[in-house]
């Protein structure tokens, strides 16, 4: 059981990579989709201290109790979370999770409501990419990067 938890939390070396690649940008406003354990959004806190980070799961779970204070769990649906932040979105992490043969479908719904709002230069980040969900080549396809590695990750970053 302990295993299968793992499996589905974002690697360490992939949570530094967001949290790096967040910060190399100057984001001020980050977002994510689908918080699980809270992995990814305790990275991008941490390391964004001067960062509003915002994290949505319909989930809720005892461990994202202990976030960064600069970082806030939302309980309930990403796109609601979304209508509350009023800043352009500098750095968006999408790794909802939904009914298995939907995985694509939800995370590019997301990707297409944090699109209009995304600052110049912000980035959109997709987790589980390498992977032969139905449609992801669709995401694969808009990304101006697709890292082949764990589980994937591909990027977008919004022209200036």
């Amino acid at each position: 059981m302990a295993g299968e938890a793992n499996a589905k939390m974002t690697d360490p070396a992939q949570c530094m990579v967001l949290a790096g690649l967040a910060n190399m940008i100057g984001a001020r406003t980050i977002v994510e989709a689908g918080t699980y354990r809270g992995a990814a959004a305790r990275a991008l806190g941490e390391h964004n201290p001067n960062s509003r980070v915002w994290t949505a799961d319909i989930v809720e779970r005892p461990e994202v109790e202990d976030l960064p204070p600069n970082t806030r769990f939302y309980h309930g649906d990403f796109l609601d979370m979304l209508d509350a932040i009023k800043q352009p979105i500098d750095f968006a992490y999408i790794d909802a999770s939904g009914a298995s043969n939907k995985e694509t479908e939800l995370r590019w719904s997301h990707a297409l409501h944090v699109l209009p709002r995304l600052s110049p230069r912000g980035i959109i980040a997709w987790d589980d990419t390498w992977s032969n969900w139905s449609g992801v080549d669709k995401i694969r396809a808009f990304a101006n990067i697709n890292i082949l590695a764990l589980k994937g990750l591909s990027l977008y970053q919004h022209p200036e």
